[in-house]
């Protein structure tokens, strides 16, 4: 067994190299995607890689980011796909890759996607570091004998599925144009846009953060990892794990210009379709009034037909004095996991400062 690292500049021609293997590490548009990050420099490690006599059989990926905190930036990474050979499970060949990982002069961040990936990851070290809080408004609630259905098993049903389509857009569209009566907001006009503009406004900036500057935001809108159906010049890798095509899948940055004086109001979101759910995703944003903010979401995620939207805190409280949303509103907590170089270093000391995004880690790209 060799392991290998493969730095940010090599990232495409492993890609490229890898395609007809039985592991495929990464597409050739995510490669190219992940080689424009403006964080990354050419050599920063983007991949820790396993080999069996010439064969790729697992592989992890790094993302250079980095850490702004005390008016310092520190440069970090965090953890992006991580494979491993089904026929090679239980041989140690995810655990050698891990420690080649952290024996790599940089502290390592992570997403704690599922409990199973939590418990190996704490075997080599990492530590749960800190967790966001969101909300999630399921707008399939606005019609519960639809939910009901589903639940009791008639969804196989065909006057089931005829009453779901006939019920559920209208009711998701009644159900956001009451929320956004209820919010009282004032009426605010959003425009869609392809990039944030260069007088975007900028967030308030928190004692410790991830970077996520226009620059960050923009690379993730012009180079995504997912696409849709039929946008690819070249065939998806069949050997890839990872998703990278979708039904839906796109950014929705939208912007109000003449609004706040501190620059143009923005919101950056993403729409997905998976499992036959339509979400729109709050991934940023800087709008001086959360109660604005939130019924501009309520207002695309109706254009855009969305049944669930996923909101930051600040947007789901206006939400909450609203006696329709409650029943709607679900909160919940992703945690996030660190390995560092030194646990008793400064770094350790600043990561209870940290406000978590859902900009940070690969989330946004997924």
């Amino acid at each position: 067994m060799k392991i290998e690292t493969v730095p940010v500049s090599g990232l495409e021609e492993l890609a490229r190299r890898a395609r007809n293997f039985a592991v495929v590490p990464m597409t050739v548009h995510r490669a190219r995607s992940q080689m424009l990050n403006p964080l990354a420099r050419p050599g920063d490690v983007a991949m820790v890689t396993a080999w069996d006599e010439g064969r790729l059989v697992g592989y992890l990926g790094l993302i250079p980011a980095v850490l702004r905190h005390d008016g310092r930036r520190t440069r970090v990474a965090w953890m992006s796909g991580f494979f491993v050979a089904p026929e090679l499970n239980g041989r140690g060949v995810g655990r050698r890759i891990l420690q080649a990982a952290t024996a790599l002069p940089v502290d390592i961040f992570t997403t704690l996607y599922t409990p199973t990936a939590g418990r190996v990851q704490e075997a080599a070290g990492f530590r749960v570091v800190g967790e966001l809080a969101y909300a999630v408004l399921d707008l399939r609630r606005a019609a519960p004998w639809n939910l009901v259905a589903s639940r009791i098993g008639l969804g196989a049903v065909r006057a089931s599925r005829a009453l779901k389509r006939a019920t559920a857009g209208p009711m998701r569209r009644l159900a956001c144009r009451l929320l956004r009566r209820g919010l009282r907001a004032p009426a605010a006009e959003w425009e869609r846009v392809d990039q944030l503009p260069a007088g975007a406004a900028v967030p308030p900036s928190a004692e410790a953060e991830f970077e996520r500057g226009r620059e960050v935001l923009n690379w993730m809108v012009g180079h995504p990892w997912i696409v849709e159906p039929g946008t690819l010049a070249e065939e998806p890798a069949p050997g890839y794990y990872f998703s990278n095509v979708r039904e839906i899948f796109r950014y929705v940055p939208l912007v109000r210009r003449g609004a706040a004086a501190g620059g143009v109001e923005w919101l950056l979101l993403s729409l997905t379709r998976t499992d036959a759910i339509t979400t729109l995703k709050v991934l940023d944003h800087a709008v001086a009034d959360p109660a604005v903010a939130a019924a501009a979401v309520l207002e695309w995620g109706e254009r855009l037909e969305a049944e669930v939207l996923v909101l930051p805190v600040e947007m789901a409280e206006p939400l909450r004095r609203v006696p329709l949303a409650r029943a709607m509103l679900l909160a919940k907590r992703r945690p996030y996991m660190a390995h560092l170089r030194d646990p008793q270093g400064e770094l350790a000391r600043v990561l209870p400062c940290v406000r978590w995004h859902f900009c940070d880690s690969d989330a946004p790209f997924l």
